[in-house]
């Protein structure tokens, strides 16, 4: 075939069909030049930052990995007649899936239904998720696939760890515990007090309680048949002399 004298021409980069992620590739840039080529050079492109990677040679490797797969490479050619750079090049690389959280509500009131989700980054794209929940040393399985899941804000939901885990066919990863921080008004409100304390001995009644957000005030009082008397208006104790 006769090619007229001319700078390169048809250049372009050839590389691996979806190559996995760890695996060393080999990229060749391919051009037609008449003059033959003399010259070659290899840029990478991530995002807006533009890295020279390699002077001279027909032929670059590199080791695969998830941030390669999110640049464009370049070649460029040169005869004594000119220059011409490629196309851009994406390199397919297949990774199992990485990133994987859930994202929840932000202090949701308890009684509130709330949607979990599953956020991953994978390649090819997920083909399944499952859901469980940990509860002090208990697993228990939620549900088998889905990249939401939901349920009823509870205090006891409030107490639980989440993790979602997702798949696709060259593994699975499961997500790092999500706790939800469950909104509730006090609950389980009771005093503590000593056991049968002698007359004249000075005593503490402590106010204990479950709440999220904290308790931020307390107030006492006592009931002295139908009466009922304030008795101090803040303080998570209160201290009085036992009498008979």
């Amino acid at each position: 075939m006769f090619l007229p004298v001319d700078a390169p021409i048809n250049v372009r980069i050839t590389a691996p069909t979806a190559p996995p992620a760890g695996e060393y590739i080999t990229l060749r840039c391919e051009s037609q030049a008449n003059p033959a080529v003399n010259s070659y050079s290899w840029r990478k492109l991530c995002g807006s930052q533009s890295t020279d990677l390699w002077r001279d040679g027909v032929e670059y490797r590199l080791r695969a990995t998830v941030e390669v797969g999110t640049c464009d490479y370049f070649c460029t050619v040169r005869n004594y007649l000119g220059r011409t750079e490629s196309p851009a090049q994406r390199i397919d690389v297949q990774y199992a899936p990485i990133n994987v959280r859930i994202t929840a509500p932000t202090a949701p009131p308890a009684g509130e239904y709330i949607t979990l989700r599953c956020e991953s980054q994978a390649n090819p794209a997920v083909n399944s998720y499952s859901w469980r929940k940990l509860c002090g040393s208990q697993s228990t399985v939620l549900r088998r696939d889905g990249v939401e899941y939901r349920l009823r804000a509870t205090v006891e939901v409030g107490t639980c760890d989440y993790f979602c885990t997702v798949r696709n066919y060259l593994g699975r990863t499961e997500s790092p515990a999500q706790r939800i921080d469950v909104q509730y008004a006090p609950i389980n409100v009771w005093i503590t007090a000593p056991t049968a304390p002698p007359a004249g001995e000075y005593i503490t009644l402590r106010c204990e309680s479950q709440a999220n957000p904290a308790v931020n005030t307390y107030s006492w009082r006592k009931l002295c048949g139908s009466q009922s008397t304030d008795l101090w208006r803040d303080g998570v104790e209160y201290s009085l002399w036992a009498t008979e």
